[in-house]
């Protein structure tokens, strides 16, 4: 997120300023800023094999922030956790034929069915999420990374024909039918009741599920009063005087994977009273809005960088 990038450079440069002043004494810990390539393509390249490599280990790193997202209101939002992130893969298969005839259970038919099951599930979740959108759900407080999200992203099926028919043999029935879904979980349910799920779906002869990818676990950075990074966040909002909300990410951004390495991390953008415009058009950034969190960045990576309280 290039606005929050920014806002890291400026704040850091600023507090390196300070520091040359005289007027701030040098943090205690180390702060590293890492930019890495690929987080809108799954950070497989990126942030996924730094994690692991032997320098991010001698960094020695104790917390991490990165991005989060803006807030529409007067308070910030904080991302303790993120939802498991599942590209799968369903796969049936059938007999074939010809277009003129009943062809029982079809590759196609199969899937259909599938995809009739998945979508029910779908609405269920989304209804969930619009019900508590009103001042008389008792759950208002439920936001989108809270319920699973599902959406058939891809379909594949056809037996090869013309090119007038833009490639297909309309009067064949195909033997096998393909679906990729992209599912989010949050944290607060079983990867096993999901899974479940799948094979539930899948349970038919010639039907069968895989993953392109798939999170294995669920991981959230603690946010109980006693832990000292979060009790440094808090007491900076407190000392701010600007509220906060604890949320699950909707997405899947880098920060699954500093969290997976057992380094706490908190999904953090300081841009309040803006709407939540990414990848959408006309994204804006007020410099108001902009500007001051810069200097919310310099007084939070300060204290996290003179944290005595967490191990050095």
């Amino acid at each position: 997120m290039k606005s929050v990038l920014m806002q890291y450079l400026e704040a850091v440069g600023r507090l390196m300023q300070a520091v040359k002043a005289g007027k701030l004494s040098a943090p205690k810990r180390t702060i590293h800023i890492s930019i890495l390539p690929d987080e809108e393509t799954g950070g497989m390249f990126g942030a996924g094999p730094f994690v692991k490599s032997e320098t991010f280990k001698g960094l020695n790193v104790g917390v991490t922030l990165d991005e989060g997202l803006a807030s529409p209101t007067d308070s910030y939002s904080i991302f303790y956790g993120e939802r498991a992130a599942w590209f799968v893969k369903i796969k049936a298969e059938g007999p074939t034929g010809h277009g003129s005839r009943f062809i029982p259970r079809a590759a196609i038919e199969k899937l259909s069915s599938v995809l009739q099951k998945a979508h029910a599930f779908r609405a269920e979740q989304e209804a969930k999420l619009n019900e508590c959108d009103s001042h008389s759900c008792n759950h208002s407080h439920i936001k989108l990374g809270d319920v699973v999200t599902l959406n058939v992203t891809a379909l594949r099926s056809y037996v090869p024909g013309p090119d007038n028919f833009d490639g297909f043999a309309v009067n064949c029935i195909p033997t096998e039918a393909i679906a990729a879904m992209d599912v989010r979980i949050p944290p607060h349910i079983p990867l096993k009741d999901m899974e479940d799920l799948l094979k539930q779906w899948t349970s038919e002869e010639g039907l069968s599920y895989s993953f392109y990818y798939k999170t294995p676990e669920h991981i959230i950075s603690n946010t109980n009063q006693d832990d000292p990074w979060w009790s440094t966040i808090q007491s900076v909002f407190e000392g701010l005087a600007i509220p906060i909300k604890t949320e699950i990410f909707s997405a899947s951004p880098d920060a699954r994977y500093y969290r997976s390495a057992g380094v706490p991390c908190y999904g953090f953008t300081p841009i309040r009273r803006t709407p939540i415009l990414l990848h959408d058009v006309n994204e804006f950034v007020n410099e108001r809005e902009l500007l001051e969190g810069v200097s919310v960045y310099q007084q939070l990576i300060y204290q996290l960088a003179n944290n005595c309280k967490a191990k050095l």
